[in-house]
């Protein structure tokens, strides 16, 4: 066969090269991309107090997909250049962008390892329903009954009490309102309101979670309700006190309310603050009084003002004086648990120390250095027992510190509600209506967002 002529002047042409790494460059923008709008997305809600734990989850869940989409528009990238007779630009920019997608998505990844390494979530507590744990639901339409439990709860007492192998164990704490005094008696019951109470759609914008401050016996020597609003930017501390006579469903009997955490820790405790006050909460944090001295020491101490009374019962402390005193972690431990430092000492007066001390530890965090919050934050969260996920102890971390929120305490029953206060079977107790207390707390968190069924 002749070959053809090759016409004089002509050529063939060239093949056009291929763009080598143009996936990989695709691939790491898109990681950047989503990375910058999910770290947007978090910013804007810090700035606007508008930041939701579900916006931490997708960045934390996603995080090891971004580690892996940016390893491999790394691979890609790297494919490319080693390939002969291709163009080599986007390999080599996918290759740069690619790497910075794995720094920075690595670099986050092992953040929140870091922070959260320390952390363990009480799973047993986060398996119980709404149901287990005692928690008042209002009606479809907002409707909060508050219906009187404690005479149903005691019917066939000697029965229930027969099936409970650790009765003995704690018969000598258990009392019955057969052992109260007539004056006691008289202001536990004053009464149900004579209208339904009524709870808006909004009060779900109001977090409400229980801090207990534990002692050495696993008593919870402090049972305070915290409520982050958001609705009226303001963070509201409300001390119950520990001596106060409850009812505990799991012995048929009555009780001091701090009791119950040792008895069956945070579930129970959890389980009968809200029979007893019917409340609606789901989660808890709880820190023993040596864990605290060591934040207060990882912080540099706290400042509280002392009175002169308290300064004569500390005497054997450092740097404690008449006046605002800056106290290491042990010294505002035994600040905040003292009982007794004169004869006009009171519960009030005790929880009211505590909550100075939780409000210092604030005020001390938001002035602390950026540099030193990492290390600070994940030792609080190795010390604390709690129900809560880390996604959602973050998002309220960066909320208290990042909003101006007003700070207001409270102490029950004292100035709340009215109550009895002296020696049962040599024990002192607060003796006070419980659902008189519930309508003054549901008051106190939710404001106008609460309709109250009570005239007064």
């Amino acid at each position: 066969m002749e070959d053809r002529p090759v016409q004089e002047g002509y050529h063939r042409p060239a093949r056009k090269k291929k763009r080598a790494g143009l996936p990989a460059f695709f691939l790491a923008v898109i990681v950047l991309a989503l990375l910058a709008a999910a770290l947007l997305r978090i910013w804007l809600g810090y700035r606007s107090g508008s930041l939701a734990a579900g916006d931490i989850t997708v960045l934390r869940r996603g995080l090891p997909f971004g580690v892996g989409a940016a390893g491999l528009a790394a691979v890609l990238a790297v494919a490319g250049l080693l390939r002969k007779k291709r163009r080599r630009g986007f390999a080599a920019w996918g290759l740069a962008l690619a790497l910075v997608a794995l720094v920075l998505t690595g670099g986050l990844l092992y953040a929140d390892h870091y922070l959260t390494g320390k952390m363990t979530t009480d799973d047993d507590f986060d398996s119980l329903s709404a149901s287990d744990l005692h928690q008042t639901a209002t009606e479809a339409d907002g409707r909060l009954e508050r219906e009187e439990r404690f005479s149903e709860a005691l019917s066939g007492l000697e029965e229930q009490l027969a099936d409970l192998p650790s009765f003995t164990e704690v018969d000598r704490y258990l009392l019955s309102n057969n052992d109260i005094p007539p004056e006691a008696l008289a202001k536990l019951d004053t009464g149900k309101a004579p209208r339904s109470s009524y709870l808006s759609s909004d009060a779900s914008k109001i977090q409400v979670f229980v801090l207990f401050g534990l002692d050495g016996v696993n008593s919870s020597d402090s049972v305070m309700l915290v409520a982050l609003d958001r609705v009226h930017q303001k963070i509201k501390l409300i001390s119950l006190a520990r001596d106060s006579y409850v009812f505990v469903p799991e012995f048929a009997s009555f009780s001091k309310l701090a009791y119950s955490y040792t008895w069956g820790g945070a579930a129970m405790a959890v389980k009968n603050l809200n029979y007893n006050y019917y409340l609606n909460v789901s989660d808890y944090i709880a820190v023993d009084f040596d864990q605290l001295a060591q934040i207060i020491d990882r912080i540099g101490g706290v400042t509280v003002n002392i009175d002169e009374d308290e300064a004569r019962y500390l005497s054997g402390y450092p740097n404690v004086h008449v006046g605002d005193c800056l106290l290491d972690g042990e010294t505002a431990v035994s600040y905040a648990r003292i009982r007794k430092s004169s004869a006009t000492d009171s519960d009030r007066k005790r929880t009211g120390r505590q909550r100075e001390v939780i409000l210092s530890i604030l005020n001390t965090l938001q002035t602390m250095p950026l540099s030193q919050y990492p290390g600070f934050v994940r030792d609080c969260l190795g010390m604390c027992a709690t129900s809560f996920e880390a996604e959602t102890l973050l998002t309220m971390a960066a909320e208290t510190l990042g909003q101006n929120y007003t700070v207001e305490q409270y102490f029950f029953p004292e100035g709340q509600v009215d109550w009895w206060a002296g020696l049962i079977k040599e024990y002192f107790y607060y003796v006070y209506d419980l659902r008189r207390a519930s309508d003054r707390i549901y008051r106190i968190i939710y404001e106008e967002l609460y309709i109250s069924g009570y005239d007064d």
